[in-house]
Protein backbone atom coordinates (compact mmCIF):
# COMPACT_ATOMS: atom_id res chain seq x y z
CA UNK A 1 0.00 0.00 0.00
CA UNK A 2 2.58 2.15 0.99
CA UNK A 3 4.63 1.71 -2.06
CA UNK A 4 1.30 2.25 -4.27
CA UNK A 5 1.07 5.34 -2.39
CA UNK A 6 4.55 6.23 -2.99
CA UNK A 7 4.29 5.92 -6.95
CA UNK A 8 0.71 7.98 -7.07
CA UNK A 9 2.18 10.67 -5.33
CA UNK A 10 5.71 10.79 -7.38
CA UNK A 11 3.26 10.72 -10.81
CA UNK A 12 1.42 14.15 -9.40
CA UNK A 13 -1.66 12.29 -8.13
CA UNK A 14 -3.99 13.63 -4.85
CA UNK A 15 -3.95 10.36 -3.09
CA UNK A 16 -6.44 9.25 -0.52
CA UNK A 17 -7.20 5.46 0.62
CA UNK A 18 -10.00 5.67 -2.19
CA UNK A 19 -7.63 6.09 -4.73
CA UNK A 20 -5.36 3.61 -3.02
CA UNK A 21 -7.97 0.93 -3.26
CA UNK A 22 -9.13 2.32 -6.68
CA UNK A 23 -5.03 1.60 -7.72
CA UNK A 24 -4.95 -2.07 -6.11
CA UNK A 25 -8.66 -3.00 -7.61
CA UNK A 26 -7.23 -2.15 -11.18
CA UNK A 27 -3.96 -4.15 -10.58
CA UNK A 28 -6.24 -7.33 -9.00
CA UNK A 29 -8.17 -6.89 -12.24
CA UNK A 30 -4.70 -7.08 -14.50
CA UNK A 31 -3.92 -10.38 -12.60
CA UNK A 32 -6.40 -12.02 -13.02
CA UNK A 33 -6.28 -11.57 -17.19
CA UNK A 34 -3.23 -13.32 -17.63
CA UNK A 35 -0.24 -12.16 -20.27
CA UNK A 36 -0.61 -13.57 -23.94
CA UNK A 37 2.65 -14.52 -25.39
CA UNK A 38 2.69 -15.91 -28.90
CA UNK A 39 4.52 -18.13 -30.83
CA UNK A 40 7.46 -16.76 -32.93
CA UNK A 41 7.27 -19.43 -35.94
CA UNK A 42 4.50 -19.94 -37.75
CA UNK A 43 1.75 -21.71 -37.20
CA UNK A 44 -0.98 -21.39 -34.02
CA UNK A 45 -0.17 -19.28 -31.40
CA UNK A 46 0.07 -20.63 -27.58
CA UNK A 47 -1.07 -18.69 -24.56
CA UNK A 48 0.56 -18.96 -21.23
CA UNK A 49 -0.64 -18.09 -17.76
CA UNK A 50 1.87 -15.71 -15.86
CA UNK A 51 -0.56 -14.35 -13.12
CA UNK A 52 -2.72 -16.15 -11.16
CA UNK A 53 -5.70 -14.16 -9.24
CA UNK A 54 -4.81 -14.08 -5.36
CA UNK A 55 -7.20 -13.44 -2.36
CA UNK A 56 -8.02 -9.90 -1.76
CA UNK A 57 -6.97 -9.64 1.29
CA UNK A 58 -3.36 -9.03 1.56
CA UNK A 59 -2.50 -10.91 5.31
CA UNK A 60 -4.21 -13.99 3.72
CA UNK A 61 -1.05 -15.54 3.07
CA UNK A 62 0.13 -14.80 6.80
CA UNK A 63 -2.69 -16.03 8.54
CA UNK A 64 -2.43 -18.94 6.86
CA UNK A 65 1.19 -19.40 8.37
CA UNK A 66 -0.38 -18.80 11.89
CA UNK A 67 1.43 -15.77 11.97
CA UNK A 68 0.49 -13.17 14.90
CA UNK A 69 2.48 -10.32 13.96
CA UNK A 70 1.51 -6.68 13.44
CA UNK A 71 2.58 -6.97 9.58
CA UNK A 72 1.64 -3.27 9.71
CA UNK A 73 4.81 -2.03 11.50
CA UNK A 74 8.25 -2.16 10.50
CA UNK A 75 9.36 -3.18 13.94
CA UNK A 76 7.29 -6.55 13.98
CA UNK A 77 9.05 -7.08 10.36
CA UNK A 78 12.38 -7.11 11.70
CA UNK A 79 11.11 -9.61 14.45
CA UNK A 80 10.63 -12.27 11.39
CA UNK A 81 13.91 -11.72 9.95
CA UNK A 82 16.08 -11.10 13.32
CA UNK A 83 15.34 -14.94 14.30
CA UNK A 84 15.81 -17.27 11.92
CA UNK A 85 17.57 -20.34 12.00
CA UNK A 86 18.26 -22.98 9.42
CA UNK A 87 15.07 -25.64 9.41
CA UNK A 88 17.57 -28.31 10.45
CA UNK A 89 18.70 -26.72 13.97
CA UNK A 90 17.39 -28.42 17.29
CA UNK A 91 15.19 -27.02 19.20
CA UNK A 92 15.01 -27.83 23.04
CA UNK A 93 10.91 -29.02 23.27
CA UNK A 94 9.34 -28.33 26.72
CA UNK A 95 9.71 -32.24 27.43
CA UNK A 96 13.54 -31.94 26.97
CA UNK A 97 13.65 -33.77 23.94
CA UNK A 98 14.75 -32.13 20.73
CA UNK A 99 13.14 -31.62 17.12
CA UNK A 100 14.62 -29.26 14.45
CA UNK A 101 12.90 -26.00 14.27
CA UNK A 102 11.58 -26.78 10.46
CA UNK A 103 9.28 -29.58 12.30
CA UNK A 104 7.73 -27.38 14.61
CA UNK A 105 4.41 -26.77 14.74
CA UNK A 106 2.05 -24.08 16.25
CA UNK A 107 0.42 -25.08 19.74
CA UNK A 108 3.46 -27.28 20.56
CA UNK A 109 5.51 -26.16 23.83
CA UNK A 110 9.21 -25.39 23.95
CA UNK A 111 11.90 -23.91 26.03
CA UNK A 112 12.23 -20.20 26.20
CA UNK A 113 13.38 -17.96 28.77
CA UNK A 114 11.51 -14.69 30.28
CA UNK A 115 12.74 -12.07 32.35
CA UNK A 116 11.57 -11.08 35.67
CA UNK A 117 12.14 -8.80 38.89
CA UNK A 118 13.81 -10.33 41.59
CA UNK A 119 12.35 -8.52 45.64
CA UNK A 120 15.37 -6.52 45.46
CA UNK A 121 14.99 -4.56 42.26
CA UNK A 122 17.50 -6.76 39.99
CA UNK A 123 16.87 -8.16 36.14
CA UNK A 124 17.27 -11.80 35.88
CA UNK A 125 16.18 -13.87 33.80
CA UNK A 126 14.66 -17.71 34.03
CA UNK A 127 13.93 -20.76 31.35
CA UNK A 128 10.10 -21.68 31.06
CA UNK A 129 7.81 -23.56 29.21
CA UNK A 130 6.27 -21.71 26.33
CA UNK A 131 3.76 -22.58 23.82
CA UNK A 132 4.72 -21.63 20.03
CA UNK A 133 2.51 -19.36 18.49
CA UNK A 134 3.33 -19.19 15.04
CA UNK A 135 6.34 -20.71 12.58
CA UNK A 136 7.33 -18.96 9.43
CA UNK A 137 9.41 -20.90 7.11
CA UNK A 138 11.37 -19.33 4.09
CA UNK A 139 14.19 -19.18 1.99
CA UNK A 140 16.84 -16.94 3.18
CA UNK A 141 19.75 -15.42 0.49
CA UNK A 142 22.44 -16.26 2.70
CA UNK A 143 22.70 -18.41 5.92
CA UNK A 144 26.12 -18.44 7.90
CA UNK A 145 27.43 -20.74 10.11
CA UNK A 146 29.17 -19.33 13.08
CA UNK A 147 31.59 -22.07 15.38
CA UNK A 148 32.03 -22.00 18.83
CA UNK A 149 35.78 -22.47 20.75
CA UNK A 150 34.33 -25.58 21.95
CA UNK A 151 33.76 -26.80 18.61
CA UNK A 152 30.34 -26.84 18.34
CA UNK A 153 28.32 -25.33 15.06
CA UNK A 154 24.99 -23.76 14.47
CA UNK A 155 23.41 -22.35 11.14
CA UNK A 156 21.26 -19.31 11.04
CA UNK A 157 20.74 -15.68 9.13
CA UNK A 158 23.41 -13.33 9.09
CA UNK A 159 21.08 -11.06 11.27
CA UNK A 160 19.89 -13.81 13.62
CA UNK A 161 20.05 -12.27 17.26
CA UNK A 162 21.82 -14.43 20.04
CA UNK A 163 21.19 -13.96 23.55
CA UNK A 164 24.83 -11.90 24.89
CA UNK A 165 25.98 -14.22 27.59
CA UNK A 166 27.97 -10.98 28.65
CA UNK A 167 24.54 -8.91 28.96
CA UNK A 168 24.53 -6.16 31.97
CA UNK A 169 20.91 -4.75 32.59
CA UNK A 170 22.93 -1.88 34.20
CA UNK A 171 25.51 -1.85 31.98
CA UNK A 172 22.67 -0.99 29.97
CA UNK A 173 20.67 1.56 31.68
CA UNK A 174 23.80 3.77 31.09
CA UNK A 175 23.86 5.69 27.71
CA UNK A 176 26.86 3.83 26.03
CA UNK A 177 28.19 5.60 22.79
CA UNK A 178 30.00 4.93 20.32
CA UNK A 179 32.98 7.70 21.56
CA UNK A 180 32.55 5.49 25.28
CA UNK A 181 33.11 2.75 23.69
CA UNK A 182 36.42 3.62 21.49
CA UNK A 183 37.39 5.52 25.12
CA UNK A 184 37.46 2.15 26.73
CA UNK A 185 39.20 0.04 24.15
CA UNK A 186 41.90 2.94 24.09
CA UNK A 187 42.21 2.64 27.53
CA UNK A 188 42.52 -1.00 27.20
CA UNK A 189 45.43 -0.69 24.74
CA UNK A 190 47.22 1.95 26.75
CA UNK A 191 47.56 -0.46 29.84
CA UNK A 192 48.58 -3.30 27.54
CA UNK A 193 51.48 -1.14 26.33
CA UNK A 194 52.07 -0.27 30.31
CA UNK A 195 52.56 -4.14 30.99
CA UNK A 196 54.76 -4.40 28.66
CA UNK A 197 57.12 -1.75 29.65
CA UNK A 198 56.78 -2.39 33.07
CA UNK A 199 58.12 -6.14 31.95
CA UNK A 200 61.10 -4.42 30.01
CA UNK A 201 61.98 -2.78 33.39
CA UNK A 202 60.66 0.73 33.08
CA UNK A 203 59.75 2.32 36.26
CA UNK A 204 56.21 3.91 36.61
CA UNK A 205 57.82 7.74 36.28
CA UNK A 206 59.21 6.62 33.22
CA UNK A 207 55.86 4.84 31.84
CA UNK A 208 53.73 7.90 33.09
CA UNK A 209 56.26 10.38 30.84
CA UNK A 210 56.23 7.79 27.75
CA UNK A 211 52.65 6.98 27.84
CA UNK A 212 51.40 10.52 28.52
CA UNK A 213 49.50 8.96 31.41
CA UNK A 214 49.22 10.62 35.07
CA UNK A 215 51.63 9.52 37.42
CA UNK A 216 49.24 8.19 40.33
CA UNK A 217 47.38 6.25 37.40
CA UNK A 218 50.78 4.34 36.35
CA UNK A 219 51.55 3.87 39.87
CA UNK A 220 48.16 1.96 40.29
CA UNK A 221 48.95 -0.28 37.35
CA UNK A 222 52.32 -0.70 38.49
CA UNK A 223 51.09 -2.30 41.91
CA UNK A 224 48.53 -4.43 40.65
CA UNK A 225 51.11 -5.79 37.79
CA UNK A 226 53.53 -6.60 40.58
CA UNK A 227 50.68 -9.02 42.49
CA UNK A 228 50.74 -10.76 39.64
CA UNK A 229 47.58 -9.34 38.40
CA UNK A 230 46.73 -8.92 34.24
CA UNK A 231 46.18 -5.02 33.59
CA UNK A 232 43.80 -5.78 30.59
CA UNK A 233 40.39 -7.58 30.59
CA UNK A 234 40.68 -11.14 29.12
CA UNK A 235 37.31 -10.81 27.91
CA UNK A 236 37.87 -7.33 25.84
CA UNK A 237 34.47 -7.81 23.69
CA UNK A 238 32.21 -9.18 26.20
CA UNK A 239 33.21 -5.96 28.47
CA UNK A 240 32.31 -3.73 25.04
CA UNK A 241 29.35 -5.14 24.23
CA UNK A 242 27.80 -5.58 28.02
CA UNK A 243 24.92 -2.85 27.13
CA UNK A 244 23.52 -4.91 24.08
CA UNK A 245 21.04 -8.07 25.24
CA UNK A 246 21.24 -9.40 21.88
CA UNK A 247 24.29 -9.68 19.46
CA UNK A 248 24.79 -10.74 15.55
CA UNK A 249 26.87 -13.46 14.48
CA UNK A 250 30.21 -12.33 14.39
CA UNK A 251 33.61 -13.02 15.61
CA UNK A 252 34.51 -12.41 19.36
CA UNK A 253 30.45 -12.27 20.57
CA UNK A 254 29.65 -14.86 23.50
CA UNK A 255 26.58 -16.26 23.39
CA UNK A 256 24.66 -18.84 25.79
CA UNK A 257 24.43 -22.67 25.79
CA UNK A 258 21.51 -24.36 27.58
CA UNK A 259 21.91 -27.79 26.17
CA UNK A 260 23.78 -29.57 23.97
CA UNK A 261 21.61 -31.07 20.92
CA UNK A 262 21.75 -34.89 20.65
CA UNK A 263 19.88 -36.91 18.72
CA UNK A 264 18.68 -40.30 21.06
CA UNK A 265 19.60 -43.20 18.69
CA UNK A 266 21.10 -46.11 20.30
CA UNK A 267 22.89 -49.16 18.99
CA UNK A 268 21.27 -52.21 20.36
CA UNK A 269 23.90 -52.55 22.96
CA UNK A 270 23.19 -49.08 24.84
CA UNK A 271 19.64 -50.01 24.39
CA UNK A 272 20.46 -52.90 26.69
CA UNK A 273 22.40 -50.66 28.74
CA UNK A 274 20.23 -48.54 29.30
CA UNK A 275 17.35 -50.86 30.03
CA UNK A 276 19.33 -51.67 33.00
CA UNK A 277 20.10 -48.85 34.49
CA UNK A 278 16.80 -47.94 34.52
CA UNK A 279 15.92 -51.33 36.12
CA UNK A 280 18.95 -50.42 38.48
CA UNK A 281 17.88 -47.37 39.56
CA UNK A 282 13.81 -48.12 39.65
CA UNK A 283 14.99 -50.77 42.55
CA UNK A 284 18.61 -49.33 44.49
CA UNK A 285 18.50 -45.66 43.16
CA UNK A 286 17.00 -42.85 43.86
CA UNK A 287 15.96 -39.28 42.65
CA UNK A 288 16.99 -35.68 44.29
CA UNK A 289 14.22 -33.20 41.90
CA UNK A 290 15.82 -30.15 43.07
CA UNK A 291 19.36 -30.90 42.24
CA UNK A 292 18.77 -33.18 39.26
CA UNK A 293 20.50 -35.84 41.14
CA UNK A 294 20.61 -39.56 39.52
CA UNK A 295 22.00 -41.66 41.33
CA UNK A 296 22.26 -45.80 42.36
CA UNK A 297 23.69 -47.34 45.64
CA UNK A 298 24.90 -50.51 45.28
CA UNK A 299 26.80 -53.18 48.24
CA UNK A 300 30.71 -53.78 46.20
CA UNK A 301 31.02 -56.52 49.27
CA UNK A 302 28.11 -58.09 48.88
CA UNK A 303 27.54 -57.32 44.48
CA UNK A 304 30.70 -56.66 43.08
CA UNK A 305 29.87 -57.69 39.33
CA UNK A 306 26.73 -55.80 39.64
CA UNK A 307 28.82 -52.64 41.02
CA UNK A 308 31.36 -53.64 37.38
CA UNK A 309 28.22 -53.68 35.13
CA UNK A 310 26.68 -50.64 36.62
CA UNK A 311 30.06 -48.41 35.80
CA UNK A 312 30.11 -50.12 32.37
CA UNK A 313 26.53 -49.30 31.49
CA UNK A 314 27.11 -45.90 32.34
CA UNK A 315 30.11 -45.40 29.89
CA UNK A 316 27.73 -47.26 27.54
CA UNK A 317 25.39 -45.46 27.06
CA UNK A 318 27.47 -42.07 27.71
CA UNK A 319 26.50 -40.53 30.89
CA UNK A 320 28.76 -38.18 32.43
CA UNK A 321 28.69 -39.48 36.09
CA UNK A 322 30.95 -39.48 39.83
CA UNK A 323 31.60 -42.74 41.73
CA UNK A 324 32.14 -42.38 45.78
CA UNK A 325 32.58 -45.40 48.19
CA UNK A 326 32.34 -45.80 51.86
CA UNK A 327 32.65 -48.54 54.47
CA UNK A 328 30.21 -49.03 57.21
CA UNK A 329 31.24 -50.28 60.81
CA UNK A 330 30.91 -54.04 59.89
CA UNK A 331 33.56 -53.47 57.33
CA UNK A 332 30.67 -53.33 54.10
CA UNK A 333 31.64 -51.33 51.18
CA UNK A 334 28.82 -49.28 49.92
CA UNK A 335 29.46 -47.51 46.11
CA UNK A 336 27.27 -44.75 44.80
CA UNK A 337 27.67 -43.84 41.22
CA UNK A 338 25.68 -39.86 40.62
CA UNK A 339 24.83 -38.72 37.20
CA UNK A 340 26.35 -35.37 36.67
CA UNK A 341 28.75 -33.73 35.20
CA UNK A 342 31.96 -31.57 35.70
CA UNK A 343 29.89 -28.40 36.09
CA UNK A 344 26.15 -27.06 36.35
CA UNK A 345 25.44 -26.92 32.87
CA UNK A 346 27.39 -30.27 32.04
CA UNK A 347 24.60 -31.54 34.76
CA UNK A 348 22.25 -30.21 32.99
CA UNK A 349 23.06 -31.63 29.67
CA UNK A 350 23.40 -35.28 31.70
CA UNK A 351 20.26 -34.92 33.07
CA UNK A 352 18.04 -33.81 30.01
CA UNK A 353 20.33 -36.54 28.33
CA UNK A 354 19.05 -39.31 31.06
CA UNK A 355 15.48 -38.72 30.83
CA UNK A 356 15.33 -39.04 27.14
CA UNK A 357 17.18 -42.60 27.34
CA UNK A 358 16.54 -44.41 30.38
CA UNK A 359 13.14 -46.23 30.61
CA UNK A 360 13.10 -45.74 34.19
CA UNK A 361 8.94 -44.85 35.70
CA UNK A 362 10.94 -43.14 38.07
CA UNK A 363 12.58 -40.83 35.76
CA UNK A 364 9.38 -38.34 35.26
CA UNK A 365 10.25 -35.63 33.25
CA UNK A 366 7.51 -33.08 34.77
CA UNK A 367 9.49 -33.91 37.83
CA UNK A 368 12.48 -31.57 36.69
CA UNK A 369 11.04 -28.65 35.75
CA UNK A 370 12.10 -27.11 39.31
CA UNK A 371 15.74 -28.00 38.58
CA UNK A 372 16.04 -27.87 34.97
CA UNK A 373 14.14 -24.63 34.51
CA UNK A 374 15.70 -22.38 36.28
CA UNK A 375 17.49 -18.83 36.66
CA UNK A 376 20.78 -17.72 35.52
CA UNK A 377 21.22 -20.59 33.15
CA UNK A 378 23.71 -21.42 30.05
CA UNK A 379 27.10 -21.77 29.85
CA UNK A 380 29.19 -19.14 28.39
CA UNK A 381 30.55 -20.19 24.56
CA UNK A 382 32.80 -17.50 22.31
CA UNK A 383 32.04 -17.32 18.42
CA UNK A 384 35.68 -18.36 16.96
CA UNK A 385 34.12 -18.31 13.16
CA UNK A 386 31.31 -17.39 10.95
CA UNK A 387 31.45 -18.37 7.43
CA UNK A 388 29.17 -17.67 4.46
CA UNK A 389 27.10 -21.23 3.56
CA UNK A 390 25.10 -19.51 0.64
CA UNK A 391 21.23 -19.90 0.21
CA UNK A 392 19.08 -21.96 2.12
CA UNK A 393 16.00 -22.78 4.21
CA UNK A 394 15.34 -21.06 7.55
CA UNK A 395 12.66 -20.74 9.91
CA UNK A 396 11.43 -18.37 12.80
CA UNK A 397 9.28 -19.12 15.57
CA UNK A 398 7.38 -16.50 17.77
CA UNK A 399 6.21 -18.08 21.25
CA UNK A 400 4.63 -16.80 24.11
CA UNK A 401 7.70 -15.25 25.76
CA UNK A 402 8.02 -13.44 22.52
Amino acid sequence: VNKIKERLIAEGAVVDDATVRAEMKFNRGINKQGVSVGSSGGGQSSQMSFATGRPRDPMFYWRENNLPYDLSKDEELKKIRAFCSEEHEPILMADFTFKPIGEVKPGEMVIGWESYQTPSGKTKTRLVQTEVLATLKREAPEIVEMTMDSGKTVRCTPDHKWANYAYSPSVANVEITRQTIDERLAQQELRLDAAILFESGHKPKQVSEKLETPHNTVKTWYQRWKRGESLVSDRPWANRQAHLEWVNPEVGIHVRRVAEPAVYDLTPEQQIAAAYLAAMIDGEGWIDKKSRVIGIAQSRSVNPDVCDAITNALETVGLPHTVTSSTANNGTEMVRWIVRGDDAENTREATIRAINILPSVKLQRSDFHESLLISNFGAEEIVTSVEPMGPGIVVSMQTGTG
